[in-house]
């Protein structure tokens, strides 16, 4: 077992993760966690890093990969190595799987499922680092992963250019490199599986909208946000996807954006502050948990925590949900959380590499930019695990195919996932990734 270490955060850390990273050191949850939990290398087909062998070369592509669009449905795919053709159709494939961490419960449902989805099929067996929130381990976990064998590589990124250097081994040795939740700068990304934050965000204000009306019968009233830090990429995105639907309503009328350090304690204090000299707010919006749950302590602090649909409520919108707001939905409390779905990321990404690898890397097989996808199309068969029936409802579907672009440029395409609507009558759903987390 991999020896327990102090959480270490990379100078260098980039704006994909520093918001989450941000919310679990400032709170120091599971300050005295382990390298990494039992289940991440217990299990059938499980197997630690190790061995020097290499994958076979990759397959030559006539064009860079930055002409994946016109590579897709093309012939494509030529100068296959001898072993690497021996390799196609093989029994079982060996997959590197490269995750972040598991200090909260959305990363260990992130990396639970990793496991999960490898256990149901016969033909995956994983190896699973863990960057114990480091990004020069991770870059090292990644490195090692590729040394050792694997015939594919998911890495979810704790910092989206440090993990080029991953991306690009890959390339050289032969090595199908995918993305899971945060993407990798780089164009030897094969396919990247992620949430949208913009269009999730822009979900929530629409709910914050129907909100609005079901206390005036219209869209009108006032509007405080409270959001964490705007150095993280991810809160712009949730910043500026809510803002988009406001500013389609002008009877909204925005009237604070509180910016936090992302601490629940820091949220109750600027909300509070905030409220005492503008009571008359009608709605509030919060793009993360910790806000969320300051946010709701401080209402009850002014005594404004009201039911909705009784004098005083203030409408409540969130993005992600823990038991707590779970708790505010089923109670009337909080009008709507967006949820996106960390448990279906892996194994969406694990069965396109399986196909990728018995397609000998032809790009075909992976879905098409500027498409989209549905459950006709995927379908992660439902299992059994901790005593629920994960990947029961296809929350994940539809998912848009967009390109990801640097300076003009298509990189990869991105498997882009929208978010889950969550109110009172469906907070309850055994499936919801909070309710599968609280039997961990």
């Amino acid at each position: 077992m991999v020896a327990n270490s102090k959480l270490g955060i990379d100078s260098n850390l980039k704006q994909h993760y520093i918001l989450r990273i941000y919310i679990i050191i400032i709170n120091n949850i599971n300050k005295n966690t382990h390298a990494c939990h039992e289940y991440c290398f217990v299990g059938v087909r499980r197997t630690w890093i190790g061995g020097t062998s290499m994958s076979a070369k990759r397959n030559t592509i006539d064009q860079n990969r930055r002409s994946y669009l016109k590579l897709v449905g093309a012939a494509g795919v030529a100068g296959l190595a001898p072993t690497t053709m021996a390799r196609a159709q093989q029994d079982e494939w060996h997959l590197g799987v490269s995750i972040l961490g598991t200090q909260d419960i959305w990363l260990e449902s992130l990396a639970r499922s990793a496991q999960w989805y490898a256990q149901d099929r016969d033909d995956i067996r994983i190896t699973v680092a863990n960057a114990q929130v480091d990004v020069s381990k991770q870059v090292q976990d990644g490195l090692r992963l590729l040394n050792s064998g694997v015939d594919g590589l998911i890495l979810s990124p704790l910092d989206s250019e440090s993990t080029a250097r991953v991306a690009d081994q890959a390339e050289e040795q032969g090595v199908p490199f995918f993305n899971t939740d945060s993407n990798t700068f780089s164009e030897n990304v094969d396919f990247w599986v992620g949430f949208s934050n913009f269009n999730g965000a822009a979900l929530a204000g629409e709910q914050l909208v129907k909100a609005l009306e079901r206390q005036h019968g219209e869209p009108r009233g006032k509007v405080l946000t409270v959001n964490g830090p705007l150095s993280s990429q991810i809160l712009v995105e949730r910043r500026d996807g809510f803002m988009s639907v406001m500013d389609e309503y002008p009877d909204i009328e925005v009237v604070g954006q509180l910016n936090t350090d992302a601490t629940e304690s820091e949220a109750v204090q600027k909300t509070t502050s905030f409220l005492r000299s503008n009571s008359d707010v009608n709605a509030i919006y919060t793009p993360i948990l910790t806000t969320a749950s300051g946010a709701l302590a401080a209402l009850e602090r002014m005594n404004m925590k009201v039911k909705e649909g009784e004098d005083g409520h203030v409408s409540f919108v969130t993005i992600d949900a823990n038991q707590r707001i779970l708790e505010g939905l089923k109670n009337n409390f909080v009008d709507f959380s967006i949820l996106d779905t960390p448990l279906f990321f892996n194994p969406i990404a694990m069965k396109y590499m399986v196909d990728f690898l018995n397609a000998d890397q032809d790009p075909s097989v992976l879905p098409e930019i500027e498409t989209t996808v549905t459950e006709d199309d995927l379908t992660i068969e439902p299992a059994e695990h901790v005593g629920v029936t994960v990947w029961e409802e296809p929350l994940w579907s539809p998912a848009d195919i967009i390109p990801f672009e640097q300076d003009g440029e298509t990189l990869y395409p991105h498997f882009q996932i929208g978010g889950t609507v969550v109110d009172e009558t469906n907070a309850d759903d055994p499936f919801l990734w909070p309710n599968v987390a609280a039997n961990f």
